[in-house]
């Protein structure tokens, strides 16, 4: 008799992830996938309330939340064609139940191939404070123009997913813009990581090309650029 209350329970705890993970999703004979890691900030020391999600096309196939030690440590469906994707931080979802911390930074640990592999220990992830720098442009007049580029690490990174992998992430976005003085939009936002240095190289009216770098010390910056 506990055998068969057994298999009930289990039968109807897989049709209720199938219903609130979408209808395009396919578990692989209710099979299991345990997922463990460890995130920190920059200085080290483990965050706790970090919301790790595993996904297969989009779809959430389970959830856990880091401890006081930064620790994570839980046991996820698997989707049947679908490859697994791992993310760290990221999205917000009341509907179900998924929140991201907004102070930190996002990291998404993607596959381009469904493998069988029962267990993913990821290691060390390091999660980085997020800053904000606007670029103000001043155009000295109506005939001014300016080229800038901005090099710096983005707030969201983007990862294969590997195992065993401690990871500081170190990628770079480049943001490029051709504004004259008659261009409607002379303000411009990135979004660095706390702690990090923006590459600023920029033309004005066509001269000489210029490089300026900026460390992102606080939450918010700016920079005026007069061309």
């Amino acid at each position: 008799m506990k055998k068969i209350i057994s298999v009930s329970f289990l039968i109807a705890v897989t049709l209720l992830f199938s219903g609130c993970f979408g209808d395009d999703v396919d578990i692989k004979s209710n099979r299991r996938l345990l997922v463990q890691g460890k995130i920190t900030d920059s200085t080290g020391v483990p965050i706790p309330n970090i919301t790790v999600v595993t996904s297969g096309n989009g779809d959430k196939l389970g959830q856990s939340k880091t401890d006081a030690n930064g620790d994570f440590y839980f046991v996820s469906l698997d989707e049947k064609f679908d490859p697994l994707d791992i993310l760290i931080n990221v999205g917000d979802d009341p509907f179900f139940g998924v929140s991201n911390n907004p102070e930190y930074s996002t990291i998404s640990l993607l596959s381009e191939e469904r493998t069988d592999r029962l267990s993913y220990n990821l290691g060390t992830f390091t999660l980085s404070r997020k800053a904000k720098l606007d670029i103000i442009l001043d155009a000295v007049d109506e005939n001014s123009t300016i080229q800038f580029t901005a090099v710096y690490t983005p707030i969201d990174c983007r990862l294969p997913l590997m195992e065993n992998t401690s990871i500081n992430c170190n990628q770079s976005a480049t943001f490029e813009e051709t504004v004259t003085a008659q261009s409607a939009n002379q303000f411009f936002e990135i979004r660095p990581v706390l702690g990090s240095f923006v590459i600023l190289e920029y033309s004005a009216n066509g001269g000489p090309i210029q490089t300026t770098e900026i460390f992102i010390d606080n939450e918010e910056n700016s920079l005026t650029l007069q061309y």
